[in-house]
């Protein structure tokens, strides 16, 4: 992921978003990181400002050398993002990491990181059980990396799941039958395939 020093101006970002088409970029102080720089955040911004002024603006998202499979695709999937920045524990930039990256350094601990996937996953807060979730999961065998409770509240409540698959469409119509809506968009989903194409069908009758 390119770089920028926290001592430039707006003006260069600006530049530098224009020039390569980028929509974030690192920010660094002496090749300490001190977080993401949006392209939308500079919006209304006075050019001669530097970004030092404007740190407050800055996503602070990482992940330390460290890192498990599960904490990239949570951070990816919290931020929606496609690289993630990775510093050591004296807060220095090491570079960037992508779902390549990610599937090499995995690809000697037997884990199939390219069939995995994430599941964004809801129900009435009322009738949501953990235990039914990973029932549901063992019965498809699905191995589970991670998970957790992205939001709750009252009505509903909603879980991020990191699964390994042999074939997500049987998976995703057991969880539809136990009342679970699918949030995140999958390829292999055949029921919303099936709901497009019967709705351009219905378009296309309704103007004949």
């Amino acid at each position: 992921m390119p770089t920028i020093e926290l001592k430039n101006s707006i003006r260069d970002a600006i530049q530098f978003f224009e020039q390569t088409k980028q929509t974030c970029v690192v920010v660094l102080e002496d090749n300490l990181y001190r977080g993401l720089l949006l392209e939308e955040d500079l919006i209304a911004l006075e050019n001669d400002l530097l970004i030092k002024q404007i740190k407050d603006k800055l996503k602070i998202i990482y992940l330390n050398e460290d890192f498990t499979i599960f904490d990239w695709f949570k951070t990816v999937s919290l931020h929606d993002i496609q690289d993630v920045p990775l510093i050591n524990l004296n807060n220095e930039y090491l570079g960037s990491l992508n779902i390549n990256d990610v599937i090499l350094k995995f690809s000697n601990t037997g884990l199939n990181v390219d069939r995995s996937s994430i599941l964004i996953l809801s129900k009435n807060s009322d009738d949501f059980k953990y235990s039914e979730v990973f029932q549901i999961l063992e019965a498809n065998a699905a191995k589970v990396y991670g998970s957790y409770i992205n939001h709750s509240d009252e009505s509903q409540t909603e879980i991020v799941v990191n699964i390994h698959h042999q074939g997500l469409n049987e998976l995703l119509q057991s969880f539809r039958r136990y009342e679970y809506n699918i949030t995140s968009y999958h390829e292999e989903d055949q029921h919303r395939e099936t709901l497009k194409n019967n709705s351009e069908y219905l378009s296309k009758y309704l103007t004949v």
